[in-house]
């Protein structure tokens, strides 16, 4: 019978360096968890990272649990579970913009919270008329039979954001083959070593489109207030360029328009 021997310690240490090596050539270093996340999803953010400058390793990769207790970074209380580090050049906002916006689909299980409004869609089911009629029915669908088939006459939202999935909702909409649950790479915490700084994951959730609108509306305001208060700025003297040609020109209409006037008195 033959014995597999055990790694030895020469072979250990230079795993170790090539973890350390790795996660010397990237700024972020974040953690995650893939727990409960389906295979699929995990294989796909993998090929995502890679091909955005980023790289994935398990935690429990021996070299990598050594690695993070013989470093100084503020990331080991934040190993959770089925975790996995995500090391990236991008930055923490980036990354998990990056996770986020890639967020997969899956089904509705009973108990799931949903986010969004789910609607059923007007249309042919592809499901024969039968037992399956009676769970339409339950959910008060209006249906129709058309060439043996269930068909969807009219759309409806079956479901509201912040309402949870019961046993009707979810044969439906699985028989529907409708998956309206995002599933994402969870982040724990992202560090920067350009920074020093330890981001949470509620400091990284920004809503970019809410943002841009503040500032649209923040520069829309000040620029008013300059003009009114006719502060000229670089940023902004085209503007009161329009301005000046807008006021004399209605300068000029009002004059014409009352000379005209005093022609047609003279007459």
């Amino acid at each position: 019978m033959i014995q597999r021997k055990g790694h030895n310690r020469q072979w250990k240490e230079k795993q170790l360096e090539k973890v350390t090596s790795k996660f010397n050539d990237y700024p972020t270093i974040a953690i995650a968890t893939v727990e409960a996340l389906p295979a699929a999803i995990e294989r796909k953010y993998r090929d995502i990272l890679k091909k955005n400058d980023s790289c994935i390793f398990a935690i429990k990769n021996k070299p990598v649990m050594k690695f993070f207790e013989e470093s100084k970074l503020s990331l080991g209380d934040k190993i959770k579970g089925t975790s996995v580090v995500i090391l990236s050049k991008k930055s923490p906002f980036e990354l998990f913009a990056l996770i986020k916006k890639n967020a997969g689909l899956t089904a509705a299980k009973v108990g799931s919270v949903v986010d969004i409004s789910i609607e059923v869609p007007e249309g042919d089911t592809g499901i024969a008329a039968g037992p399956a009629l009676s769970d339409f029915k339950a959910l008060k669908l209006d249906t129709q039979i058309r060439n043996g088939k269930i068909f969807i006459a009219k759309p409806k939202v079956v479901i509201e954001p912040g309402q949870k999935v019961d046993e009707k909702i979810a044969t439906i909409l699985n028989k529907l083959k409708i998956k309206p649950m995002k599933v994402y790479m969870k982040i724990l915490g992202v560090y920067n070593k350009t920074e020093s700084l330890l981001y949470l994951p509620e400091a990284l959730d920004v809503d970019y489109d809410v943002y841009r609108g503040k500032f649209a509306k923040a520069y829309n305001e000040a620029t008013s207030v300059a003009i009114e208060a006719r502060y000229i700025a670089k940023e902004i003297v085209d503007k009161f360029i329009a301005k000046a040609y807008r006021e004399a020109k209605a300068v000029s209409l009002k004059t014409t328009k009352e000379d005209g006037k005093a022609e047609e008195v003279k007459g």
